[in-house]
């Protein structure tokens, strides 16, 4: 079996919504957290970081300044490669392909080469079918990008997380996401839509979720995630929430670890 085709064994996760403050970053570190504490996958789980931003990856290395860090930038899957593919492995013992905090280099991909978009899923090949790995999960920018694109082709499975406060034809606003994977050559399909930042007591939210329900079926996981200010905290430090310890976290660790649960059931890693 060729790399290629043992990479489609793997669940690569690409958390894709062109709406800002949708929840991506979040969902993609904890996912990452979350998969690296289960002994019971027997494998690494390796981030890349396609965000210019460098949230996921500064996160990930405790804010430590990633400038001259050995290791593999996401900048360098979109050349041909002179070097091994070598992850940097973090902290929390997942592995990570790396963008810097506002990545130059990275936004510069967006002026080179459009046919350049596909390097990422060729030179990651070998790496992905080497069994090294039991998941990938892919941070990606917002905006229609070439690295969104180029993680779009990667992955096979996409998680789209909205903001309860959003304001859009669910319809519509899924089959724009559908298409644009399509035009990107990903064969992937939407595998879930998560409800983030939700209040229960605010009444546009609970008509938002209604016509969510009503429009997306059981495309719409069951589980959400509420509004709270924990995750920002545990963000900032790179830090799970569940690992924060303190009583006001608890209720947002509950919440993100029954989504994540259901994310892993969908995409078979249970």
């Amino acid at each position: 079996m060729s790399p290629v085709a043992k990479c489609k064994r793997i669940p690569v996760i690409a958390y894709i919504n062109p709406l800002s403050a949708s929840g991506r970053t979040t969902l993609a570190l904890h996912t990452a957290l979350y998969l690296a504490q289960k002994s019971d996958i027997g494998r690494r789980i390796l981030v890349i970081d396609f965000d210019a931003q460098g949230h996921t990856s500064t996160r990930l290395m405790k804010r430590l300044d990633l400038a001259g860090l050995p290791g593999t930038r996401t900048a360098e899957l979109f050349e041909t490669p002179s070097d091994p593919i070598q992850p940097l492995l973090t902290p929390s013992g997942c592995e990570l392909i790396y963008s810097l905090a506002e990545d130059i280099q990275l936004y510069d991909i967006e002026s080179a080469n459009s046919a350049n978009a596909h390097l990422p899923a060729d030179n990651l090949a070998p790496l992905l079918g080497s069994g090294r790995y039991g998941a990938v999960i892919l941070d990606c920018p917002g905006q229609k990008t070439r690295a969104l694109a180029a993680a779009a082709r990667l992955a096979n499975h996409v998680v789209v997380p909205v903001a309860a406060s959003a304001q859009l034809n669910a319809s519509n606003w899924l089959q724009q996401i559908t298409s644009r994977l399509r035009r990107s050559g990903s064969n992937a399909s939407v595998t879930g839509v998560v409800i983030n930042k939700y209040l229960l007591t605010n009444a546009r939210h609970q008509k938002f979720v209604a016509g969510l329900e009503l429009d997306l079926g059981d495309l719409l996981l069951k589980q959400k995630i509420g509004l709270r200010s924990s995750f920002g905290t545990a963000n900032a430090n790179g830090h799970a929430v569940w690992d924060v310890r303190t009583g006001a976290h608890r209720l947002a660790a509950q919440e993100i670890q029954d989504v994540i649960r259901e994310i892993i059931s969908r995409v078979g890693l249970y």
